[in-house]
């Protein structure tokens, strides 16, 4: 928690930025700025739930920055998204995030203070022949900054030249950090995680999991229960704080090949803050053996050689540790007329060589889909043979019955409906969830986005008119025990009562009756 003087020197620095922003602008500038108060109403010891939050945003924008905040200034540094500048010119943004806790508390919550920068502007004597800019984010949470990420990127003469630099707290290197502490101290904190966490901690104990496939929920938990001065010892450092470096450059030349060269210096990808699932950076500042600094490893990719109906990406790994470690072949075959696609994988590496073939196929008809997934999922030179189809759910999508819109997702066998991590049922439709979480999202085989959920199936209703909207939500669980199977209702209710102001009101029902009453505000200018 954040004392109240550092919640005031928190919340007094973000005004004065804000007014800073705002009384400097110069022509042709805009600022715009948003406050969106979402309280969950509880019969609990508190009068707001746990889930109650305000959050304070500002932008300054100058240029023709038309797509800020959109993912623009993460757009530039985030590993798993496009490399290139966007728009030119100038933005500064500041997103002030306060957890609502009950009357009688002293404390705020823990506050948390996003700072970002971006600035790109065309260079050249006469007229512009390339693009400079820059992105800087700055994190803090709680009373101590949580890390600070700056990126710098030239666009000349066909090639993207790139530097990264990271300064992150060790508490927020997670998983990677966990590599460089003894088995021990880890399940020693078995009494100090949830009962989920213990679960998994469990399995690896028992020889049923091993820790890269432990969740990153699971292992921040295990991370945060470690006390900062055991995590310091077994590291062998005496600072709070780590730094690393990564180096690119990029281009594209001939027939759309794109060659990408990359090094990483003291850091590497942090995969569930890569794909959003956790707030971070999107790296660790350690490498495979939980060491400060040195090399890390580097990356080759060649992406988009294009042979007939086939594509291929290849990425060829080297590490500190082994040297040169694998090239990996990706290539992807699409018959649209079919809805077939065939996606594989080819691994070479100094002691093995493997292949995996995931094919799917994809039965749409208007408005009703089918999802299905051929078994096996996957096929090795172990298993490469067919066996099946196999029918995971079906569905419709926003059928129009009047003033009604209608859509439902049922599903079959095992599958349950999937939601992506952090959403809220009373804030999705039917046509929000999935079935299956293999999705761009995913990162060396797993999947970050998406939570699996007790339901097996939704129905939707859409409706309203003017600047009023109403959707209600009905879940089932085909081992329930109401009529239907019916487990959960849901509704939202959302009115705009002026360009600048929106009310919205939530409410989930359970068996038991009335479960939470959730009431959103945004104001906006």
């Amino acid at each position: 928690m954040i004392s109240n003087g550092k919640n005031f020197t928190v919340i007094l620095g973000f005004v004065l930025v804000s007014l800073a922003i705002a009384f400097t602008s110069p022509a042709g500038a805009r600022t715009e700025g948003e406050v969106d108060t979402e309280l969950w109403l509880s019969s609990g010891d508190s009068f707001f739930g746990g889930e109650s939050v305000t959050n304070f945003r500002v932008d300054h924008l100058r240029g023709n920055l038309t797509d800020y905040p959109n993912m623009l200034t993460q757009a530039l540094y985030w590993p798993n998204t496009n490399n290139t500048l966007f728009d030119t010119g100038l933005a500064l943004s500041g997103d002030l995030e306060i957890p609502l806790v009950g009357g009688d508390s002293s404390e705020l919550g823990d506050m948390s203070l996003l700072l970002d920068g971006y600035f790109a502007e065309d260079f050249g004597p006469d007229y512009p022949i390339g693009t400079a800019g820059g992105s800087s984010r700055i994190s803090f949470d709680k009373e101590q900054l949580d890390f600070w990420v700056t990126k710098g990127i030239v666009n000349y003469g066909g090639f993207s030249y790139r530097a990264v630099f990271l300064l992150e707290d060790i508490k927020e290197s997670s998983p990677s950090i966990l590599r460089g502490i003894s088995n021990q101290v880890i399940f020693g904190t078995e009494d100090d995680i949830s009962t989920e966490a213990r679960a998994e901690l469990k399995k690896v104990q028992t020889g049923k999991l091993s820790f890269k496939d432990i969740s990153p929920l699971t292992l921040r938990e295990i991370l945060e229960a470690i006390p900062r001065e055991t995590l310091e010892k077994e590291l062998g450092v005496s600072s709070n704080y780590g730094s690393g470096l990564q180096l690119a450059v990029s281009g594209m030349k001939i027939s759309g090949v794109s060659l990408e060269l990359k090094t990483r210096l003291g850091m590497v990808p942090n995969p569930g803050e890569m794909v959003g699932e956790d707030p971070g950076s999107g790296y660790d500042v350690f490498n495979s053996e939980g060491r400060y600094g040195g090399y890390t490893g580097s990356e080759v990719e060649i992406n988009g050689i294009e042979a007939g109906p086939v594509r291929f990406d290849t990425t060829s790994r080297f590490t500190a540790e082994n040297g040169y470690e694998e090239t990996a072949v990706e290539f992807s075959l699409e018959e649209e007329s079919l809805g077939f696609v065939l996606d594989g994988t080819m691994t070479y590496s100094s002691d093995k060589k493997t292949l995996s073939l995931e094919p799917s196929l994809d039965l749409e008809w208007a408005c009703f889909d089918v999802y299905t997934e051929i078994k096996p999922g996957e096929l090795t030179e172990e298993k490469n043979e067919i066996t099946g189809l196999n029918l995971k759910g079906y569905g419709m999508n926003e059928l129009q019955i009047g003033n009604v819109k209608v859509s439902f997702l049922e599903t079959i066998g095992d599958t349950k409906l999937q939601r992506r991590i952090g959403e809220a049922d009373w804030r999705l439709r039917a046509t929000d969830y999935e079935l299956s979480s293999d999705t761009e999202f995913s990162y060396e085989g797993r999947s970050f986005i998406y939570n699996k959920t007790d339901y097996d199936g939704v129905l939707s209703l859409e409706g309203g008119g003017g600047n009023l909207e109403v959707a209600v939500d009905i879940y089932w669980e085909d081992e329930g025990n109401s009529l239907f199977g019916i487990s959960e209702l849901a509704g939202e209710g959302s009115y705009r009562i002026s360009e600048s102001f929106e009310l919205t009101n939530g409410l989930v029902f359970s068996l038991d009756g009335l479960k939470k009453v959730i009431v959103n505000t945004v104001y906006s200018w």
